[in-house]
């Protein structure tokens, strides 16, 4: 018997499909690296900020690890391999933070 190539992908499809019961379920993949189209010969494309490409590629990794890890920072940190409270200090320098809630003014009696 003789398997051919469309019969063998299909095979290999199937079996990379494959969960074993019990088995914990992966994390979801982080997002994708988006690459921007190539600028047509002889003209420059217009000019961006690497620390803000930079810092919005971190805010998408850990978003996406706060998600995938339900919002645990600790573990998103381990996901993330860096420490908890280093993954705190991003979350704050990415803005993906809340200000906490200032008290409202006491009115003075006068």
């Amino acid at each position: 018997m003789t398997i051919t190539t469309s019969e063998t992908i299909q095979l290999r499809t199937a079996s990379e499909g494959a969960v074993t019961a019990g088995a914990p379920m992966a994390a979801p993949a982080p997002p994708a690296v988006p690459v921007a189209p190539l600028a047509p010969v002889g003209t420059l494309p217009a000019p961006i900020s690497l620390d803000d490409k930079v810092r919005e590629f971190e805010a998408s990794l850990i978003k996406w690890a706060l998600r995938a890890t339900h919002g645990n920072k600790s573990k998103a940190a381990a996901l993330l391999r860096v420490k908890r409270s280093t993954l705190g200090d991003r979350i704050v320098r990415c803005g993906l933070v809340d200000p906490p809630e200032r008290p409202a003014p006491v009115e003075q009696a006068g």
